[in-house]
């Protein structure tokens, strides 16, 4: 076997590889804990803290679990009165739908188009 190559994203060690091609795949420890999950959750945090446009993670139930300072600004709510709200707080229902549907699609199929995964 292959000796373990190492496999970053952005400078954030994520794990060793251990398959004979040297991709990121099969990871020499599972990314549920240790020091590598830590940095590459920061690093994502990051990335949405620091967004200039509104970004906000939510789950598959539409709830608002985290939302940078660009929502707050665009949308006039407190970080109280948005996190851990639904999503039909800030966009209509029909568009909560949409985006749910979506949502679930991509999580399925890893995309979302005009012809469902099959």
């Amino acid at each position: 076997m292959a000796e373990k190559t190492p496999y970053h994203l952005k400078g954030v060690l994520l794990g060793a590889c251990n398959c004979d091609w040297g991709c990121p795949c099969n990871f020499e420890a599972p990314p549920t804990y240790g020091f590598e999950l830590d940095q590459a959750r920061a690093y994502a945090e990051s990335l949405i803290k620091n967004a200039p446009d509104p970004v906000f993670v939510s789950d598959l139930e539409g709830k608002i679990h985290q939302a940078n300072d660009a929502v707050f600004s665009l949308l006039g709510f407190r970080p109280d009165e948005l996190i851990e709200q639904s999503l039909s707080r800030i966009i209509s229902p029909k568009e909560t739908r949409e985006f749910m549907a979506a949502l679930r699609e991509v999580v399925e199929c890893g995309v979302t188009g005009p012809t469902p995964c099959e």
